[in-house]
């Protein structure tokens, strides 16, 4: 009995890593906060049990909304690592596996496919030498319909459907520039004096206000951390585009300040093609889901290129591509 009981033990820290990643994903608190309305009772009573296990709050929550806590933040990488380190793609179990064969179709957004998918699907292959990816990036970020073995959304909340939707990562929106443009135009230090400078932005959808909504990270002298301050960019936009190819593209040659996702400009920080600006500062950030057939319905090639994308960017705190080592700031 007493043997039974250490193993229980030993076994409840990742037990309940696996449960706070269930809720976190389902919910969609990995992004910026979410109304209260969308978290189930089921979950709110699971979430206070683990504070209460804990002895640390995991999330703030105020009268209708709820986001995570630094703790809650911190928690959730240590989650995501333990439990991604289960499914690591160098396991025997997926060794045995190496001969699975097969075509897998992934719809996927081009900014992701590009920016991401190259750089892990050589890996894939070498595991797998016999499945084939078939990328299709007609795909607008935020669809959820499936049309596909596989499918990745870029939204605030978990797609809705008749399929089985995993959180990859976090991915937050990063106002950068070209190290050039700001040597020349200098580094602006608040959101108001954005009005001096050149923005490379997407269009407004019809009907909608192009206003940037940036949110103060950590207290200053001028101000409180959690201070939102609202920017109108008006006709100060150099560039208004839809395809982030170009603002990219734009912002690497020096034409102003664009705001893009840390997933497309994460090699050009590391590389300081670009820098980040106002980095004490933070816009709205975005899921990255991974949508899949129920697992009745999948094959063993797309089971296993599923378990491939979730062991790559699930074991990552908070945003994978944004960290301390290329965030400038």
């Amino acid at each position: 009995m007493a043997k039974t009981t250490e193993r229980s033990t030993l076994r409840d820290p990742l037990d309940s890593m696996r449960e706070y990643l269930r809720i976190v994903d389902a919910c969609g608190l990995a992004g910026d906060d979410v109304s209260m309305e969308r978290i189930p009772a089921a979950a709110a009573s699971k979430l206070s049990e683990l504070e209460a296990r804990l002895g640390a709050r995991l999330v703030h929550r105020a009268p209708r909304r709820i986001e995570l806590t630094d703790k809650g933040i911190q928690y959730l990488g240590d989650a995501r690592a333990r439990v991604g380190e289960a499914t690591l793609p160098h396991s025997a179990s997926w060794q045995a596996r190496r001969e699975t064969q097969g075509v897998v179709r992934l719809r996927a957004p081009i900014d992701f496919a590009v920016h991401q998918l190259t750089k892990h699907l050589p890996r894939f292959n070498a595991l797998f030498p016999r499945i084939a990816i078939d990328v299709d990036t007609s795909v607008h970020a935020g669809r959820t319909k499936l049309g596909a073995d596989l499918l990745i959304a870029l939204r605030r909340h978990p797609p809705r459907g008749d399929h089985d939707v995993r959180g990859l990562a976090m991915s937050r929106t990063v106002m950068c520039a070209a190290p050039d443009y700001l040597d020349r135009h200098g580094r602006p230090s608040h959101p108001r004096e954005l009005a001096d400078h050149a923005l490379l932005l997407r269009p407004a959808a019809a009907g909608s206000s192009q206003t940037l909504s940036l949110r103060r990270d950590a207290a200053d002298s001028d101000g409180s951390a959690g201070h939102v301050h609202r920017f109108d960019p008006g006709v100060r936009a150099a560039l208004s585009s839809s395809n982030t190819h170009l603002s990219y593209a734009g912002a690497l040659a020096g034409l102003g300040v664009c705001c893009l996702p840390s997933f497309v400009i994460e090699d050009a920080l590391l590389e300081s093609a670009l820098e980040r600006v106002l980095p004490q500062w933070s816009l709205p950030a975005r899921t990255v889901w991974l949508c899949m057939p129920s697992s009745k319905a999948a094959s063993s090639a797309v089971w296993l290129t599923h378990e491939y994308l979730l062991a790559m960017f699930g074991a990552s705190d908070g945003d994978p591509w944004l960290n301390s080592e290329n965030a400038n700031g």
